[in-house]
């Protein structure tokens, strides 16, 4: 068996190197990615409905993002005002 010598370690650097960049990396990336579902776990929820009527039940996002869309917009309206008049 014959032994490499410094020469030729030194060819194979660079085709090492490509293969670390091009093939290595993203395939850990990719398999990452896959394994990321099997690892976090979302928690089911203890109850899955609610009551509209119901006063407990908690206002959806989106009906908060209105709403905030909304006081945004009547403070730009009165900053408006108040420095054009």
């Amino acid at each position: 068996m014959k032994l490499l010598s410094k020469n030729d370690v030194s060819i194979y650097l660079p085709i090492m190197k490509k293969i670390k960049n091009y093939i290595l990396i993203p395939a850990m990336l990719i398999f990452l990615c896959m394994m990321d579902p099997l690892i976090t776990k979302a928690q089911l929820p203890s109850d899955p409905g609610c009551d509209p009527l119901d006063p407990a039940c908690p206002i959806d996002g989106g009906v908060c993002l209105l709403i905030a869309v909304a006081i945004g917009i009547a403070a730009k309206g009165a900053h408006k005002m108040r420095v054009s008049g």
